[in-house]
C-alpha cells in the first residue's frame, strides 16, 4: 500500500471505545491511535507525519488491524528467557548466605545471579546477625572484636610455613 492511500476504517462504537481506552497505554497507544486516525479518515502520510512516525509503520499496523482486528494489535509474546516472578526473586533475596547456592539450585538460576539479584534489591535481603541471642553488653562486644582483631592479624601477618611472631629476635 502506498503512503497516499486512505484506509478508512467503519469502527463500531465499542471497538472505538476499546481504541480510544488503548490510545492512552504505551505499547498499544500508539498502535491504537493509528487505526483512530485512519478511521477518521486521514491518509497514511497524514497519519505518519501526525504521529511522528514512518508510513511504513502506519501501513503495518493497518494491514495487522485489517487483518486481525483489536487483537492483532496487542504485543506478540517475545522470544527469550520468561520474566521470573516476584515471589522466585523475594525467596531468593530472603535467603541466608549459606542457603545461596541451595536455594538457587532448587529454583533453576545460577549462583551468581541470585547474588545479583541481592544487590539489586538489596531491601529484601536480612540484615546479618552475629548470633541469636539478645544484643550483647559492651564488654563482650569490645572482647568480640578484639578477638576478631587478632584472627585477622594472624591470618594477614603470618606467612606459610613461617609463624612472625615467634621468630622474632631480640
Amino acid at each position: 500500500m502506498s503512503s497516499k492511500t486512505t484506509t478508512t476504517y467503519k469502527l463500531t462504537t465499542p471497538q472505538r471505545r476499546i481504541l480510544s481506552v488503548l490510545a492512552k497505554e504505551k505499547a498499544a497507544g500508539l498502535r491504537a491511535r493509528i487505526i483512530l486516525s485512519l478511521a477518521d479518515g486521514r491518509t497514511q502520510a497524514v497519519t505518519a507525519n501526525k504521529l511522528g512516525i514512518s508510513p511504513q509503520t502506519v501501513s503495518l499496523w493497518s494491514r495487522r488491524f485489517r487483518d486481525g482486528g483489536i487483537e492483532a494489535l496487542a504485543d506478540a509474546p517475545r522470544s527469550g528467557r520468561p520474566p521470573l516472578s516476584k515471589a522466585l526473586v523475594e525467596r531468593v533475596c530472603r535467603a541466608r548466605l549459606g542457603e545461596i547456592t541451595h536455594i538457587a539450585k532448587a529454583v533453576g538460576v545460577t549462583r551468581s545471579t541470585a547474588y545479583r539479584w541481592r544487590q539489586r534489591h538489596p531491601e529484601l535481603v536480612p540484615t546479618p546477625t552475629l548470633r541469636n541471642n539478645p544484643p550483647p553488653s559492651r564488654d563482650a562486644t569490645v572482647m568480640e572484636l578484639i578477638y576478631y582483631y587478632e584472627r585477622l592479624r594472624k591470618t594477614v601477618y603470618q606467612r606459610p610455613g613461617k609463624d612472625e611472631l615467634t621468630d622474632k629476635k631480640g
